[in-house]
Formats: structure tokens, C-alpha cells, sequence
């Protein structure tokens, strides 16, 4: 997800909102009570509307430099299959994993109870769940990876054909429009499960379509900014601005107000993403450091094996733990098997990646 000269403080940020949506699972698993309208991250979930921005965004930055290729589809293509092998090791392990899991731990009535398990995990299995197909979700946030990158298939190639005029005029457009029918039909941004457009379109896919191209918008207002010479004092309060976008929805995600607040918070998310990136915060250099980028890295990886831990929730044993241990022994395996995930898709993919060169090698042969 990052680009080739990175952003400190949005690899931090990447960390602190990958940290968010597990503490939102947790919560759902745990039901913890509000104490005088503060929650255990309840609206945790908007955290997936900074990411869906940041992936706009930085599709954004990669179509600008394609501009000019004679060859749309392959150009695609280019871009698409990078990302999926960015992101197939981390799937297909924890997935493995996953499905293991469930099956071992699991109570199945019968053996055709169990085969209906394994069939209906198939979407999820192929990147395709959320979809309409009948379905079993094994990894349920990945939902997010899912919706990102088939809408990544349809934007690139717009961006690519229509450039600017899709960048700074349709894009805006859409994300408005999409965000504030998502509101209005619905009463909120969230549900992985419905169907919007008289029940024919999945949601998720017009949310992340809607989000992504709030990000693409934000491409170009970075930058307009970057080559704005602001003075100490704008910067001051443009600092204090971007902490602001921020707080509130991280606010927002420990209290229980209403779910129709959360057009909201995208906003305020996308507003910061902007400021991130424009690097006009006073103290954006102090995040540009090795730490801040490890933590960054482990972004996806924790998002990826926080689900882990949760299926053994249903273990009686697990259960009996009391919720505040079990939510610090949940982070404490998340971070451990984080750590590990990286170096062990690495070994995955080593083998698999040569193939892909040896074929690639070969085509440029012929």
C-alpha cells in the first residue's frame, strides 16, 4: 500500500487503524458494556474508511506516472497482479489457518454439516465473498482486501483513460453522491452483508468505490497544496487541523452514538489522509524513521491474523477468561503472529516467484 518514498505518519497511522478494527472484532466477540456512552471500540469499523482512502489515493499517485501508456489493459494488468501477490501470501496462510480452526474447533452436527462449511467458504477462498454467493466467511475481514481490489479493477483503468477529468471532476462527484446515498438508504456507512440499488449491487463494492475515489480526489488536492509556500503559522494550525481529522474518529469510534455519523467521520478521515500526504504538519519528518515504517508494515498482517485468536473464542476454555485479559492475551498473540507472518509469506512466495519470472522470461523469449 505504500508508494516508493514513504509517509511517516501514514505508515503510523496505517498501524493505529489496523489496531482499530481489531479492537472492533473483539468487541463484537466480547459484547463489552459501555461505561457513561464510552465503548470498547463499537464504531470501530470506520477505520476501513482511512484505508479505502489511503488505496485511492495511492492508485491515485501510480496512474499519474501511466498517463501516457499506449496499452490500457496491460497496463492494468501490470498494476493488478502486483497487488494481488502483494497481498496473496497473507490470504492464503491465514486463510489455511483459519479454515483449520474452524473445522477443529467448531461443533458440526455431521460430516455434511462440515462439507457445507468447506463449499460455502469458497468465495472467501477465491476473493469473491460478499458477492451474493451462498457463503461462509473464514476470514471475515477480508471483506475490505476483497472490495478494494475489484474496484482497483474497474478505477485504474478509468484513471488511465480519462485522467484528469476523471481525477478532478468525476471522482469528487462520485464519492458525494455515493457516500450520501449510502447514508441516506441505509443510515449508515457499515454492513458487509447488504445489498444496495433495489438489492442488486453489494454494498461493500459501492462503499469502497465511493471511498476510493474520495482518495483519488485527495491526489489532487495534495498536490495543489504541495505547491502552495505555506508560513510557519498556517502550517501551525494546519497541523492542529490534521490532528483534529483524526481524533474525532477515533472519538467517535469509542462512544455509542448513532451509526449515521459515520458519513462524517469519513470526511474528517479523508481530510487528514489529505493533510498526511500534503506533509504541511509541522512535525511531519519526526514519523519518517525505520520504527514508524515496521509498524506500518505490519499493518496488513495484523489486520490479516487478529481473526485467528477470535475463532477460539468458542473454545469454553478461552471463553472463561475474563474480557480484560482475554483482550490483551487477543493483541499480545495478534502482534506475535504478525511478527511471523511477514518473514513466513516471504519463504512462501520465493518459489513462486521465481516460476513467475522463469514464464515472464520466456514470453519475452518467444
Amino acid at each position: 500500500m505504500a508508494g516508493a518514498k514513504r509517509n511517516g505518519e501514514i505508515e503510523l497511522l496505517r498501524f493505529v487503524f489496523a489496531m482499530v478494527v481489531m479492537f472492533y472484532h473483539i468487541n463484537n466477540q466480547l459484547e463489552i458494556q459501555p461505561v457513561n456512552h464510552v465503548t470498547f471500540f463499537s464504531h470501530g469499523k470506520i477505520a476501513v474508511e482511512f484505508f479505502f482512502a489511503v488505496s485511492g489515493y495511492l492508485m491515485a499517485a501510480s496512474a499519474k506516472r501511466k498517463y501516457n501508456t499506449p496499452d490500457i489493459v496491460h497496463e492494468t494488468g501490470q498494476f493488478m497482479r502486483k497487488k494481488f501477490w502483494s497481498i496473496f501470501p497473507y490470504h492464503i496462510i491465514c486463510f489455511a489457518v483459519a479454515f483449520v480452526l474452524v473445522l477443529r474447533f467448531s461443533h458440526f452436527p455431521s460430516t455434511r454439516h462440515m462439507i457445507n462449511t468447506a463449499l460455502s467458504s469458497l468465495p472467501n477462498l477465491f476473493l469473491v465473498q460478499n458477492s451474493g454467493m451462498y457463503q461462509r466467511n473464514i476470514l471475515t475481514p477480508e471483506w475490505y482486501i476483497t472490495a478494494m481490489l475489484w474496484m482497483m479493477l474497474l478505477l485504474y483503468p478509468l484513471l488511465l483513460r480519462f485522467k484528469e477529468k476523471f481525477s478532478q471532476l468525476a471522482a469528487p462527484l462520485i464519492c458525494v453522491v455515493l457516500v450520501g446515498y449510502l447514508i441516506h438508504v441505509q443510515g449508515k456507512l457499515g454492513g458487509t452483508t447488504r445489498f444496495v440499488f433495489n438489492e442488486t449491487v453489494p454494498k461493500i463494492y459501492v462503499r469502497a468505490f465511493a471511498e476510493m475515489c474520495g482518495g483519488i480526489f485527495g491526489y489532487e488536492i495534495v498536490q495543489a497544496l504541495k505547491r502552495l509556500k505555506l508560513k510557519l503559522p498556517v502550517r501551525l494550525l494546519l497541523t492542529g487541523v490534521e490532528a483534529l481529522c483524526f481524533i474525532v474518529p477515533i472519538a467517535y469510534a469509542c462512544c455509542d452514538w448513532s451509526e449515521k455519523y459515520e458519513g462524517y467521520a469519513f470526511y474528517f478521515l479523508l481530510g487528514g489522509v489529505i493533510l498526511c500526504f500534503s506533509e504541511v504538519s509541522v512535525f511531519c519528518k519526526l514519523f519518517n524513521n525505520p520504527v514508524v515504517y515496521y509498524l506500518g508494515r505490519l499493518s496488513l498482517p495484523i489486520y490479516y491474523t487478529h481473526r485467528l485468536p477470535l475463532i477460539l473464542y468458542r473454545i469454553d476454555e478461552v471463553s472463561a477468561i475474563r474480557p480484560r485479559n482475554l483482550v490483551l492475551l487477543t493483541v499480545a498473540v495478534t502482534l506475535v503472529l504478525s511478527v511471523l507472518l511477514t518473514p513466513v509469506s516471504k519463504l512462501l512466495m520465493k518459489p513462486i516467484h521465481r516460476k513467475i519470472e522463469r514464464l515472464h522470461n520466456r514470453e519475452v523469449t518467444v
